[in-house]
């Protein structure tokens, strides 16, 4: 009798592997294992080279370590059965063949390690953030071949040839691994384990010089973008995450909420509204949590940041839930792609956070932001800089009006183009300035500028200029030293 290997991690129940199979998904089964019993055989089966899983079948199958196995889902409730194709002979005293059904009793969880092309060659266990070296031995197709540098404290170090889809390398692209010469030393660092892992190819920090160092910031910084790229994408594949039975519906709700709570286009917005979007579009996050202490009445559930954080957490665990089990999960590259995007926007939105951090020395206070809306069916956004400094002159005659402002707001609308607005408030006057890409914006709005002053002037406002032009303009000098942004947005 054969005995299951028991360094083996068995995890009792089956329900997890379930969640993650469809009936007549079909696999390659390959025999590890047969422990013959007095009613029954356990087999231990390796899908697909994947997943390693227990079942059990009725006595008399003859089957033997090694052998590769077809078999398909054939029942996953009120147990999880596959259904063996082209079976084996059965001994049996009739000349019917009779249908063989194995029966899963559980599963192994997979090892962190990276098979060697070698099958004498041992895996290559892997450690988050672990670091290795390596050189390119060939590139074929969507596979790079690497021989890993492998420390081993009684024979030196060995030299281990593998195998990584380049998909695996989330910098491949921007690095363009494809034209690496044959024999090129890499510096690889561990991004993900599991059955799939990740990683990244680290710059060699040796060859760097002043020339190269906005390259390497480039690579190290996490990209960036602006919330729609997200927001789009979540709203085109939310109808194939909320028809799929396997993802939780805790996500599938999480994804909902967050499209539900994105404000109406400005058009149809009123100022308390805008207060509103403004306070929930995640730069405020960390200030009302230490708020929140104190006053337990304040709402942090709409907080753009703060759902975001919670569906990054909630696609990673899915994500990696799905790669243990199924490999061949239908939605695992949607996952796999929104979780990209929300990583990108929540980098964007930490770094609006860097901008407006307080200005000690100067005495000016920034707040970059991004308000995302949905018009006409798309998220939009509306970019937002807030920026406000003392005014020496009415400080002490009128406190109420001791600082001067600007407001900074940059609108994409439909066939219209770019539309750069800056309102400012400078001893008490407001001015206004609209800067469009199109002769023909800066015509329309120029029309309704007459209604723009009554407006401020019917709420108590002095007005000064009120300009729309289609070429750049020169506003008063207190926004012309803002501060610059940390990095560039094009980093």
């Amino acid at each position: 009798m054969v005995s299951i290997n028991p360094t083996l991690n068995t995890i009792p129940t089956i329900a997890y592997l379930t969640a993650a199979l469809r009936l007549g998904q079909p696999f390659d089964a390959k025999v590890i294992n047969v422990s013959p019993q007095i009613d029954k055989i356990a087999i231990t089966l390796q899908l697909n080279k994947q997943l390693t899983v227990l079942v059990q079948t009725s006595p008399g199958l003859t089957i033997t370590p090694g052998q590769t196995l077809s078999i398909v889902v054939d029942q996953l409730s009120p147990e999880l059965q596959f259904k063996l194709l082209l079976a084996p002979p059965i001994n049996t005293a009739t000349s019917t063949k009779p249908e063989i059904r194995l029966t899963a009793i559980g599963y192994y969880k997979p090892s962190n390690t990276l098979p060697a092309v070698n099958n004498n060659t041992p895996a290559v266990p892997l450690t988050l953030k672990q670091q290795l070296t390596a050189t390119v031995t060939q590139i074929n197709g969507p596979q790079i071949q690497l021989q890993l540098a492998l420390a081993n404290p009684t024979t030196g170090t060995n030299k281990t040839p593998v195998n990584i889809e380049l998909k695996q390398i989330i910098n491949f692209a921007e690095l363009q691994i494809r034209n690496l010469p044959i024999g090129a030393s890499l510096k690889l660092e561990v991004t993900k384990t599991g059955l799939q892992p990740e990683f990244k190819i680290l710059p060699a920090i040796s060859q760097t010089t002043a020339e190269n160092i906005p390259e390497l910031i480039k690579q190290l910084l996490p990209q960036h973008e602006a919330p729609p790229v997200l927001l789009n994408q979540l709203k085109a594949a939310l109808p194939e995450l909320i028809a799929s039975k396997r993802i939780p519906e805790t996500l599938k709700q999480l994804a909902q909420q967050i499209l539900q709570e994105l404000p109406q286009s400005p058009a149809h917005i009123d100022s308390q509204s805008l207060k509103t979007a403004i306070s929930n579009a995640g730069l405020f996050l960390e200030s009302k949590l230490a708020l929140n202490i104190k006053q337990p009445n304040i709402d942090i559930k709409a907080d753009f940041k703060g759902n975001l954080l919670k569906l990054k957490h909630a696609l990673e665990g899915e994500i990696e839930q799905q790669k243990s089990i199924s490999p061949e999960f239908p939605e695992l590259n949607t996952l796999k792609d929104l979780q990209q995007k929300t990583e990108q926007t929540l980098a964007k939105l930490v770094l609006d956070q860097l901008i407006s951090l307080p200005k000690e020395e100067t005495g000016k206070q920034i707040w970059q932001l991004d308000i995302p809306f949905l018009d006409r069916g798309q998220v939009q956004t509306a970019q937002l800089k807030i920026e406000y400094e003392p005014n020496p002159k009415t400080a002490e005659t009128e406190p109420e009006n001791r600082h001067d402002w600007s407001v900074k707001l940059t609108l994409e609308p439909p066939g219209l183009g770019t539309i750069n607005c800056t309102i400012v408030s400078k001893n008490n006057v407001i001015n206004s300035y609209f800067l469009s890409q199109k002769e023909s914006t800066a015509d329309l709005i120029s029309q309704y500028l007459g209604h723009l002053k009554s407006q401020f002037e019917n709420s108590g406002l002095a007005t000064g200029q009120l300009i729309a032009h289609n070429q750049v303009v020169t506003p008063p000098s207190h926004t012309q030293h803002a501060n610059p942004t940390l990095f560039s947005d094009k980093a």
